[in-house]
């Protein structure tokens, strides 16, 4: 801004005056761009004073207001980069952090893992060993038994079945027992009163099984004219709980087997060895088994 001003002799001149918008931009331009003037002005060799604004060139042009306007913008960017890196560098720092996070999370599951692997590897090693053993124990317990038995098996003509972890003693019907009837023949009780002998020796458990065919004993009634003397003619089932029961007795009374290592089993008409097809076929479907197992 300027006003025109007489000094009364007719010399005119001019004052320039500032406006208080231009001396806060002046001011601000200072401030903002004191140093690169100052870099300018000592590069230039210039001797003037940067700081108090009297210069040679007149700071208020549109130049240097630009300049200061380009510097702000400048400051603004580099501010606004500095922060939005820092802002980037936080969230890396984050992200890290979750990062490892997880990543210690996973070690823990793995070992976790790892561990349960471990214990079901041991697990299974363990039921190998212990089925390993229990295999070990069975193949003892047979090498013991089936010899010692061997001698009166032969002599009584008795089949001794090796069924895994038992051992089956098949006695035919015909050398315990007449027809239907419960008695013992002689021959019978001698071969049960020497086989309990044996076994009271082993380390067994004896389950006296009785077996029939599938005739009942009032059908049996015409075989031989003779009339059944077991009372229940129509039970197969009670038939073969009496003559098991007839022989636990001589094993534990004559053999000397304890009573608690014999167990009595009725099984009747419900466990063939074959078809009961015929008076041939009939006759090996009665019979009696000792089942032998190892002591618990």
């Amino acid at each position: 801004m300027s006003d025109d001003q007489s000094d009364g002799g007719g010399v005119r001149r001019i004052v320039r005056t500032q406006s208080p918008i231009t001396v806060r931009s002046h001011e601000f331009f200072l401030l903002a761009t004191g140093p690169i003037r100052r870099a300018f002005f000592e590069r230039a060799g210039a001797a003037a004073s940067v700081d108090n604004g009297t210069v040679a060139l007149n700071p208020t042009g549109p130049i240097w207001f630009l300049t200061g306007v380009i510097t702000l913008i400048a400051a603004v960017a580099i501010t606004a980069l500095v922060v939005v890196n820092r802002a980037r560098a936080d969230t890396i720092a984050h992200l890290q952090v979750e990062v490892d996070r997880a990543a210690s999370t996973n070690m823990d599951h793995a070992s976790r893992i790892g561990a349960l692997e471990q214990e079901k590897a041991s697990a299974a090693a363990a039921e190998i060993k212990k089925a390993t053993d229990a295999a070990a124990r069975v193949a003892q317990w047979h090498a013991a038994v089936a010899p010692a038995l061997q001698a009166e098996l032969a002599r009584a003509d008795a089949k001794l079945v090796d069924d895994d972890a038992t051992l089956e003693i098949q006695l035919d019907d015909e050398l315990l027992f007449d027809g239907t009837r419960t008695e013992l023949k002689a021959r019978g009780e001698e071969v049960l009163t020497r086989l309990g002998a044996v076994l009271a020796t082993l380390d067994v458990v004896v389950d006296v099984v009785g077996h029939t065919d599938d005739r009942t004993a009032r059908e049996r009634k015409g075989d031989d004219g003779d009339p059944p003397r077991y009372a229940p003619s129509e039970s197969l089932w009670g038939l073969s709980a009496a003559r098991a029961t007839l022989a636990a007795r001589v094993l534990e009374e004559q053999g000397a087997v304890p009573a608690g290592r014999i167990t009595v089993i009725a099984r009747g008409k419900e466990d063939p060895l074959t078809s009961n097809g015929g008076p041939q076929r009939r006759a090996k479907n009665r019979r009696l088994e000792l089942t032998l197992r190892p002591l618990p």
